[in-house]
């Protein structure tokens, strides 16, 4: 079979050829005297839509490949095929280091990890995958209760103390932004800072060991500056069920990629380019095209925000009126328009493009900004035309290039 006939076989399909001479030792020389020919072929044919790892990996051991004659060895696969083998190779690295950091300190237990493209293994059924990225746009739809002073509120205002500008699209005013960006780790404090008074998640619990294992993982290839990670508001407990689109979690997201900046960390991934592995990534690029984050307040059509901090800064804050039922946001980012041309206004999560002058990029169907750009937080006012105070929204717009892992989780047990 030709390798061009291998190829078509697809993704999955693996050939393993080896050809060598088998050895007799004598005890009593070193040289090896190659005295019988022996040639043996297999052709492992495992083209699933999602392959399994563990099955794949067992699949090389009938090989026997060892000792004087691994050079006389010949696997011939695939170039999609050989990238599954080096991801199998890099989760097992990290899964080993888990392990090893389990036995060393107070690290969590490690963690089963998979690919966006493969799975751990087929012989357990109902398995998930969680991966840790909060994805290209999350938005947080908790929300506090207009009844009574929101403490974000506060912090919101705080941060509009430093110098910003309007951000105006096609002759409407659209909010205001801040004139300098935040560095990850100054984003991520940011965040931590936020408060809301039906979600307190807690540092116990699977969602906890798993920024613990991966944080152990970092702390182990050089000592970390800005640890933990993941800074819940409960620091004994298990507190609320964790969300996926949670601050605090983004916040741990953010330290994480500050991190990786400097540590090829094995078992992570790209996002936006899920078949490429961090660990081989170029770092030195990688802090050069490090992402900050630049903070906006979007404004709304309605009322004038009259009360609080926010009426105290020196330019007047248009409410947003975000349907809102049970503390829950029903709406999240604003009306977009795909087709807006470059004098109109593409839609929120480009508001910080129209600041700082830059090209908008052309819809992605996964959401994420280009690799190498800057992302965004974007603070909605909400007040709706009964409420007794105006509440503070958030979301928030990723660049791909970030770090990704993506644990292999029992049904249901995903975070929400």
């Amino acid at each position: 079979m030709t390798c061009s006939a291998l190829a078509s076989r697809g993704p999955a399909f693996c050939f393993i050829f080896a050809s060598f001479d088998r050895a007799t030792m004598n005890q009593k020389s070193s040289p090896l005297s190659y005295t019988q020919s022996v040639s043996r072929a297999l052709i492992l044919d495992s083209s699933s839509a999602n392959p399994l790892a563990d099955t794949q990996m067992q699949m090389q051991r009938w090989f026997g490949y060892r000792g004087a004659y691994i050079e006389l060895c010949r696997v011939f696969a695939s170039s999609d095929q050989l990238s599954l083998f080096g991801d199998y190779h890099d989760v097992d690295e990290a899964v080993r280091n888990s392990i090893t950091e389990c036995m060393m300190s107070n690290a969590p237990k490690p963690t089963v990890l998979q690919g966006l493209n493969f799975a751990a293994t087929g012989k357990i059924a109902g398995v998930g995958t969680l991966p840790i990225s909060p994805g290209a746009r999350p938005f947080i739809t908790v929300i506090n209760d207009s009844a009574q002073q929101d403490p974000n509120v506060e912090i919101v205002a705080g941060l509009f103390d430093r110098p910003s500008s309007d951000v105006i699209v096609a002759n409407v005013l659209r909010g205001r932004i801040l004139d300098v960006p935040l560095e990850l780790t100054d984003a991520a404090e940011l965040l931590d800072r936020l408060t809301y008074s039906d979600y307190r998640p807690g540092n116990e619990g699977r969602h906890a060991d798993i920024w613990r294992g991966i944080e152990a993982r970092a702390n182990a290839l050089a000592i970390l500056a800005d640890a933990p990670f993941y800074r819940p508001p409960e620091r004994s407990g298990r507190g609320d069920h964790p969300r996926h689109a949670c601050p605090y979690a983004i916040a741990a997201y953010l330290r994480l990629w500050s991190a990786s900046l400097t540590r090829p960390i094995t078992g992570l991934f790209v996002t936006g380019q899920p078949g490429n592995r961090w660990s081989y990534a170029n770092l030195s690029r990688k802090y050069a095209e490090r992402p900050r984050f630049w903070i906006g307040m979007r404004y709304g059509d309605g009322a004038t925000v009259s009360k609080g901090p926010l009426a105290q800064l020196p330019f007047k804050i248009r409410a947003t009126t975000k349907r809102v039922s049970t503390g829950e946001l029903k709406t999240t980012w604003g009306a977009s328009d795909p087709n807006a041309g470059p004098t109109q206004y593409r839609g929120d999560v480009y508001f910080d493009y129209y600041h700082r002058g830059a090209e908008v990029p052309t819809n992605s169907p996964t959401g994420w900004c280009p690799s190498g750009s800057d992302g965004q937080i974007l603070f909605y006012i909400n007040q709706l035309p009964d409420d007794d105070y105006p509440t503070v929204a958030v979301g928030l717009c990723f660049p791909a290039g970030g770090p990704e892992q993506f644990s292999a989780t029992r049904a249901g047990a995903a975070i929400s």
